[in-house]
C-alpha cells in the first residue's frame, strides 16, 4: 500500500533489503519496492547474480508471478510492461567489504548495476580498522574505489542524492 501511495507522488519506493538471495530480491520487487539497496556484494559472480534476479528478460530472469506485476498489464500486454518495470528499478549494491574494493575492475564489468554506495563501517571492520571508518586508510580505499566506478561511466549514490539529517 505504501510504495503504491508513494507511486501516486511520483516518490520512488527504497529498501536496504537483507540480503542478496532472489527470494529475498523478488520479495521486495514484488511489493513494488523500486530501488533495492543489497548488502555486502564481494564479487563478480555475486553482482551477476544480483542482476539476473533482480531484471526480468532479457536482462535477467526475475520471476513474474506476482499479483502486482499480473494486474500492471496495460496496452502492449506483458513485453511492455517487463520493459517498463526494467526500466524503472535500480539495483544499487553496497561495496562493504575490502575484497569488493579490490574486485571493483572485474565487478564494474557487470551490465544491469549502474550505482554502488558504500558501507564504511564493514569496510573499515575487514580492513581490520574496528571502529575507524573515518579513518585515511579506510576512506583512501574507498575514494580510489569509488574513481575507478566513475571512470567506468557508473556512479556512487551519494553523487546524486542529497542526505537530510532528520535527527540533528
Amino acid at each position: 500500500t505504501l510504495c503504491m501511495i508513494a507511486d501516486g507522488f511520483d516518490i520512488t519506493p527504497v529498501m536496504r533489503i537483507p540480503d542478496g538471495c532472489e527470494s529475498t530480491i523478488l520479495s521486495f520487487l514484488d511489493k513494488g519496492i523500486r530501488m533495492i539497496v543489497v548488502p555486502n556484494l564481494k564479487t563478480k559472480e555475486e553482482a551477476e547474480a544480483l542482476v539476473q534476479y533482480t531484471y526480468f528478460a532479457p536482462i535477467g530472469v526475475r520471476s513474474s508471478t506476482s499479483i502486482r506485476t499480473v494486474l500492471a498489464q496495460g496496452e502492449g500486454g506483458r513485453p511492455e510492461l517487463y520493459k517498463e518495470i526494467n526500466a524503472n528499478t535500480m539495483l544499487v549494491p553496497q561495496f562493504e567489504h575490502i575484497s569488493a574494493l579490490e574486485n571493483v575492475g572485474e565487478i564494474l564489468s557487470v551490465a544491469g548495476i549502474d550505482y554502488f554506495t558504500p558501507g564504511f563501517e564493514d569496510q573499515a571492520h575487514s580492513m581490520g580498522l574496528s571502529g575507524q571508518a573515518d579513518s585515511a586508510a579506510v576512506q583512501g580505499a574507498w575514494e580510489a574505489c569509488a574513481q575507478k566506478v566513475r571512470a567506468a561511466g557508473k556512479h556512487i549514490m551519494s553523487d546524486h542524492i542529497e542526505y537530510i539529517d532528520a535527527f540533528g
